[in-house]
């Protein structure tokens, strides 16, 4: 057996999960960038911190936590976030219609109706993820 690029006996990518990419590692529980974090950054970094599993953070603490990382980011754009409570509410709902979509069963996955679906979620997750408050073009003092 050839070794591959990566190392021998290693695969070259990891394994897939639906409707997110790449499985979920200690990693993503971190966000890093010079730009404001997509929808796929908060939706990996919550469910690197495995809300609800044993000795494990409540959704609404891993939500906090994922908060607190995205926080200097919208402060150092100088761009006004909306309210905590109204920020995890968003996260949780994001995190929710992810689940949503990867608990369709693999019979089904192959639709028309999934394939719809699965490419709106793909746009939600590469986007940035909006936790400004609707008249943020009114408060930012940006001439």
């Amino acid at each position: 057996m050839l070794p591959s690029p990566t190392g021998p006996c290693q695969t070259s990518s990891r394994s897939l999960v639906f409707g997110l990419g790449p499985s979920i590692t200690s990693e993503d529980g971190i966000i890093t960038g010079a730009k404001l974090p997509t929808g796929r950054q908060i939706l990996r970094c919550m469910l690197a911190k495995k809300p609800g599993a044993n000795g494990a953070l409540s959704q609404f603490e891993a939500t906090e936590g994922v908060l607190e990382q995205v926080r200097p980011f919208y402060k150092k754009a100088n761009i006004p976030m909306v309210s905590d409570k109204r920020a995890c509410h968003k996260m949780v709902d994001f995190v929710n219609a992810n689940n949503k979509l990867r608990k369709i069963s693999q019979a089904k996955r192959s639709s028309e109706t999934t394939a719809k679906q699965l490419e709106k979620m793909e746009c939600r997750l590469d986007a940035t993820f909006p936790l400004w408050p609707p008249n943020v073009e009114k408060l930012i003092d940006n001439p």
